[in-house]
């Protein structure tokens, strides 16, 4: 019988982190509570601005006062949000098939800007 050399994997961030998140919710116990007591849910830009009907450049054009986090080192970092201190900050996300896209985000008085991350 032959040898298998065993084969690299590479998995991408968003894999690793349903795969961690995965494995902690199966572990559940003492650790898994005492994570999530610690550490809100959180979630990405293109999730926040599709809550609040904004574009996601815009969401990254003010991300330090949406309170967010930075996942990871190196010159672009993910970014992650808390919904609930984003709606302390926006007020409520607009509900789900309710209006249009357009913004009601008079609280950071800017412009929100095309999901287009060039421009």
């Amino acid at each position: 019988m032959s040898a298998v050399e065993p084969a690299e994997v590479r998995l991408a961030p968003e894999s690793i982190e349903a795969l961690a998140a995965a494995l902690a919710e199966a572990l559940g116990g003492e650790a898994g509570e005492r994570g999530r007591e610690e550490e809100p849910d959180r979630t990405s830009a293109a999730e926040i601005a599709r809550r609040w009907g904004v574009g996601r450049r815009w969401v990254y054009d003010h991300a330090e006062e949406l309170g967010a986090r930075r996942m990871g080192k190196g010159s672009r970092p993910r970014l992650r949000f808390d919904p609930a201190e984003v709606a302390e900050r926006l007020g409520a996300p607009r509900p789900k098939g309710v209006g249009s896209d357009r913004p009601r985000l008079t609280a950071m008085r800017a412009k929100p800007h095309p999901d287009s991350l060039s421009g």
